[in-house]
C-alpha cells in the first residue's frame, strides 16, 4: 500500500510541474502565485476539523442558501474514502478562497462536480481556473478522464470560465434542476432571486490531451460573434445559430430574469439534449453548445449551438 501510495504522489508531482504548481512535500500541496499573491492549494484533510468548518463557512458565504442546502462537515469527511475529491485554495495569510467538490458515480472514469465555490472578488483574479486545474490534475490521476457538472447558463462570468479557459461542453438542459432556492436576503443577493433554477450540464474531456494541453496553456477558446446568426427559436432552426443573453443580470428583476429563462429554455429544449423531469427520460437534440463570447458592442453574452 506504501509503494502504490508514493508512485500516485510522485505521479502528482509530476503533473504538477507539467501544470506550472510548486509541489510541497506532503504530496497533497500545491503554491502557485496568482495575480500577486502565493496560494496554496490543497486536497482536503478530513482529520482536520477546523479546515471542515471553513468550507462549510466558506459555501454560505458564497451562496446564501441557507442551511439545509449545505453540505456539512460529516459528508466532506468521508468524499475521498469514496474516491470523490475536496481541493481547497487559501490566500498567503491563510483565509480560505475557494474549493471544489467533486463526487464519484457508477464510472470510475468519470466524476461530477457538485459545488465549485470562490470568495468574492477572488473569482475575478483568476482563481477559479487555477482551482480547476489542480481538480482536474487530481482527477486525471485517479483515472478519471471526464468530469460533469451543471451551472446557470445566465451566469455568463461563470460560462466564460468553463467553455473559454477550460473547454467544457454544455450538452443537456434541465428545467428547474434544484428548484427554486430561496437566498438568505433575496432582495438585494443576485444570483438567484427566486426563479427556477434551469441548467446546463457540462462535460470536460480531462482525458483529451490535445484539450488538456490546452488547458495547460491557459489557451482561450474564442468564439466568432456574428451578429447574422442570432436565433430567436422561430422557423427553420439553422445549422449553426447564436442567442443572445443579457450580459449582466445584476440588475434584472425576477420577472425579468424569469422571462430570459423561459426564452433560453425554449430554445434548448427544441435543439439540445433535455431531462423530461415528468418521466426522468432524457431526450435526444441535434446541438451542442460549441461556444461562449461577449459581444461588447451589443453589451450581450452570446453562445453558439452547432448541429451534432
Amino acid at each position: 500500500m506504501a509503494k502504490e501510495y508514493d508512485r500516485r504522489t510522485e505521479s502528482l508531482r509530476r503533473a504538477s510541474v507539467e501544470a506550472e504548481f510548486l509541489p510541497l512535500p506532503d504530496g497533497r500541496s500545491w503554491q502557485k502565485e496568482v495575480e500577486g499573491d502565493v496560494k496554496e492549494f490543497r486536497m482536503l484533510d478530513w482529520r482536520n476539523i477546523a479546515e471542515l468548518d471553513e468550507v462549510v463557512e466558506l459555501q454560505d458565504k458564497v451562496w446564501k442558501m441557507g442551511d439545509r442546502n449545505l453540505v456539512p462537515e460529516n459528508i466532506l469527511a468521508i468524499i475521498e474514502e469514496v474516491g470523490g475529491e475536496v481541493v481547497t485554495a487559501k490566500s498567503s495569510r491563510g483565509e480560505l478562497e475557494g474549493f471544489t467538490l467533486c463526487l464519484p458515480t457508477n464510472d470510475p472514469e468519470r466524476q461530477f462536480l457538485h459545488m465549485v465555490g470562490v470568495q468574492e472578488g477572488s473569482s475575478s483574479r483568476g482563481l477559479g481556473r487555477e482551482l480547476m486545474v489542480i481538480t482536474g490534475v487530481v482527477a486525471k490521476e485517479k483515472g478519471v478522464k471526464r468530469v460533469d457538472w451543471t451551472y446557470d447558463p445566465i451566469m455568463g462570468g461563470n460560462a466564460r470560465l468553463y467553455l473559454s479557459k477550460l473547454g467544457a461542453v454544455p450538452y443537456k438542459y434541465t428545467i428547474n434542476k434544484y428548484g427554486i432556492v430561496e437566498n438568505k436576503g433575496a432582495g438585494t443577493e443576485s444570483r438567484y432571486k427566486n426563479v427556477e433554477t434551469d441548467r446546463f450540464t457540462v462535460r470536460w474531456e480531462i482525458g483529451d490531451e490535445r484539450l488538456w494541453r490546452a488547458v495547460l496553456a491557459n489557451k482561450a477558446y474564442n468564439m466568432v460573434i456574428d451578429n447574422e446568426l442570432e436565433w430567436d427559436g422561430s422557423g427553420e432552426t439553422p445549422d449553426l445559430f447564436r442567442v443572445s443573453l443579457p450580459y449582466d443580470f445584476t440588475h434584472l428583476s425576477t420577472d425579468e430574469m424569469m422571462d430570459w429563462r423561459r426564452h433560453l429554455r425554449g430554445i434548448c429544449l427544441a435543439t439540445m439534449d433535455y431531462d423530461n423531469i415528468d418521466d426522468r427520460r432524457v431526450v435526444e437534440g441535434q446541438f451542442e453548445v460549441v461556444g461562449f463570447g461577449v459581444d461588447t458592442v451589443g453589451g450581450v453574452n452570446c453562445y453558439n449551438f452547432k448541429r451534432k
